[in-house]
């Protein structure tokens, strides 16, 4: 449901929020913002969240009655009550962050980053049958706790394997919202020695890590197949900062890799 919302319907809400914008601009140009009439950004990232989901579930969800088929207002209308907004709180806030083009690039960073974890926890929650299957073949018990271990550490990940089968990486992650890394993740990949300077590279499914202050369970997996493969490698707060003027604030634990075939 989650990748419907990603891959189809994204162009579309996109459309929307930008019409919406630009008639907000229109009317407010010469409108002063006051604070009050700004929702704060961690609960925008969570309206946000929820007109994607919504807004998404409307589209690929059929209706026996097409009449009676609820429209974005409705739709809108009964978000906002839910998180104790008004329309003009939210066309407001809209028309401000547009203004901030650096703070509308980090909430929506944000969404994406939820939207993806979500997405990820139902294919988890899918598989949960084969996971009985299992086995733990790797383990690291210690905690790691930045910025006093390191202020970019990246926590290295480097594993000898061999066997055919489905490797699972899992991590409970906790990053505060103070975080300086830029698209913080977790990137895994199989690899192997084929005499360039990186090595061969089989990449997991990144997934992004959210700077949420909660102590979230991570996972990536990926199936091997090729028997060239001698290690899993990669970093489990890997980041895409452009210099090293910046501090990381996370707790890792509870590192594990689990096999089946």
């Amino acid at each position: 449901m989650l990748s419907k919302i990603n891959k189809e319907y994204i162009h579309l809400f996109a459309k929307r929020l930008l019409i919406l914008v630009t008639v907000i601009l229109f009317s407010d140009s010469c409108h002063v913002f006051h604070k009050k009439y700004i929702i704060p950004e961690k609960k925008l990232i969570q309206v946000l969240v929820d007109i994607h989901i919504a807004d998404a579930i409307a589209m690929i969800v059929p209706y026996s009655d097409p009449e009676n088929v609820p429209d974005s207002a409705q739709v809108y209308s009964a978000l906002f009550k839910k998180h104790n907004i008004t329309r003009a709180q939210f066309d407001s806030t809209m028309a401000y962050y547009t203004r901030k083009p650096e703070k509308l690039t980090k909430i929506y960073t944000e969404v994406n980053a939820i939207l993806n974890k979500r997405e990820s926890d139902i294919v988890a929650e899918g598989e949960k049958p084969a996971a009985e299957k299992k086995i733990v073949i790797w383990q690291d018990n210690k905690i790691y706790i930045l910025p006093q271990m390191g202020k970019r550490e990246k926590i290295e990940i480097n594993i000898p394997i061999s066997k055919a089968g489905v490797y699972t990486f899992s991590a409970k992650i906790k990053m505060y919202d103070d975080d300086q890394s830029v698209a913080p993740r977790v990137t895994l990949f199989f690899w192997y020695d084929n005499g360039t300077p990186k090595g061969y590279r089989e990449y997991f499914t990144s997934t992004p890590v959210l700077k949420n202050g909660q102590a979230d369970n991570y996972s990536v997996s990926r199936q091997l197949t090729n028997p060239n493969i001698t290690h899993i490698k990669g970093f489990v707060l890997d980041h895409s900062n452009p210099d090293t003027l910046f501090a990381k604030h996370a707790i890792v634990s509870e590192l594990k890799v689990f096999y089946r075939e």
